[in-house]
């Protein structure tokens, strides 16, 4: 939610809001026990891969704070990459790094205050899920729409429609 910091341990969703486990814990237990090198790097690899400054995995990413309409972020040449694209979507402008000065436009900048919400999203296939462990950041006004029920599922064992999940409600 906007205003939590999130953070992955071992492959357990975690946010500070709450000292439970977050998500589909059954798939979390899967990832956890994967090793870290028997990952692709194109797999295991994280927002906002960078290696350096933030070696994030699918596996053990964060702390990130998760911006809130009206948050104050302090922005450096380093954290920048967590919030270029949400201040980028926001302003119109690019943030960019010369002379070890980090600039929106053309102007210096050392904070920033969001116009937006934002939110983590997750999928509950937490071994193989295209989400903001990938791609950072979803913006409120992104949201059409919330799931509430199960319309199709496949068995992963036989690859068979799975009758028993129709219309199952998601809790």
């Amino acid at each position: 939610m906007p205003g939590d910091t999130i953070s992955i341990v071992n492959g357990f969703f975690k946010n500070s809001s709450t000292a439970d486990t977050l998500g589909y814990i059954p798939a979390q237990k899967r990832l956890s026990l994967i090793p870290e090198d028997m990952l692709a790097d194109g797999i295991r690899r994280a927002y906002p891969f960078d290696s350096v400054n933030y070696n994030w995995t699918i596996k053990n990413f964060g702390p990130l704070y998760i911006p809130a309409r009206g948050s104050r972020v302090a922005l450096d040449t380093v954290n920048y990459l967590l919030y270029r694209l949400a201040v980028e979507y926001e302003t119109g402008l690019r943030l960019t790094v010369r002379d070890s000065v980090l600039y929106l436009g053309n102007e210096p900048v050392r904070e920033y205050v969001f116009t937006e919400n934002y939110y983590f999203t997750a999928g509950d296939n937490a071994e193989n899920s295209q989400d903001s462990r990938y791609w950072g950041l979803l913006p409120e006004k992104h949201i059409i729409g919330i799931a509430k029920s199960i319309l199709y599922s496949k068995s992963k064992v036989n690859d068979k429609f799975r009758r028993d999940r129709l219309l199952k409600k998601i809790e």
